[in-house]
Parts: structure tokens; C-alpha cells; sequence
């Protein structure tokens, strides 16, 4: 088995019930970025929002995702339709580790840089 270097042209696919979702893994960088965009000075971190710009980051079509019977083209405004917990194995997916984002949220709080290793799936 091979470690696969994490780039914004990969295309992963996740499967459920007969639909694939494509998507690709956010680097480190951006999710550090996309963590401090959402995180306030006393270091509370608004998870809702961090969810949100990761899928928006990481999800790149669909192909078998269905509305009332019928396809539905993939578009970035329905991402937040998906069911909450498709919508929560894919964040893992394409951003690792959750307390590993959190470890780096307060290490920017604290102006201490991140020099732990970055966990990718």
C-alpha cells in the first residue's frame, strides 16, 4: 500500500445506497485556514460553519443523489441537504482528524505553531 500525496485534482468516491459522491481531501493548510476563519477570540470554534466550508471544499459532484424520485444534478448549494450523517462521514473523510482541528484551533489562539504531523484518511 502507497501514501497518496493529498491535491486538489484527486477524485475520491464515497458510496451510499447506490449513489457516489466525489471528493477530494482537504490539505492541511486550508483546513487550518477554514478553522481559524471560524473561530472566535476567546477560541470558540462555530463547528457548524467549519462543516460547512470543508464539504464545500472537499465535495465535487455527485451521480445517483435523488429528490422525489428523480436525479438531481450536482450543485454546491444542495450539499446542505444531503442527510446530516452522509454530510458527517464525508467531513471525516476529506478532513481527517476532528480533534486534530481542534488541537490546531487553540494552537493559533495561543500563537504557538502547529508542527503536529497531519493525519489524512
Amino acid at each position: 500500500m502507497a501514501i497518496h500525496l493529498v491535491t486538489s485534482e484527486e477524485k475520491l468516491t464515497y458510496r451510499e445506497d447506490g449513489a457516489e459522491i466525489y471528493y477530494r481531501r482537504v490539505p492541511h493548510g486550508i483546513r487550518k485556514a477554514i478553522i481559524n476563519r471560524h473561530t472566535d477570540r476567546r477560541g470558540q470554534m462555530n463547528w457548524s460553519a467549519i462543516g460547512e466550508e470543508l464539504l464545500e471544499y472537499a465535495v465535487t459532484g455527485w451521480k445517483n443523489v435523488r429528490s422525489g424520485g428523480t436525479d438531481v444534478a450536482f450543485e454546491k448549494a444542495l450539499m446542505n441537504s444531503l442527510p446530516e450523517t452522509t454530510k458527517g462521514t464525508l467531513i471525516e473523510l476529506a478532513s481527517g482528524n476532528v480533534a486534530e482541528d481542534q488541537e490546531a484551533g487553540l494552537k493559533n489562539l495561543q500563537g504557538t505553531p502547529d508542527s503536529s504531523p497531519t493525519t489524512t484518511g
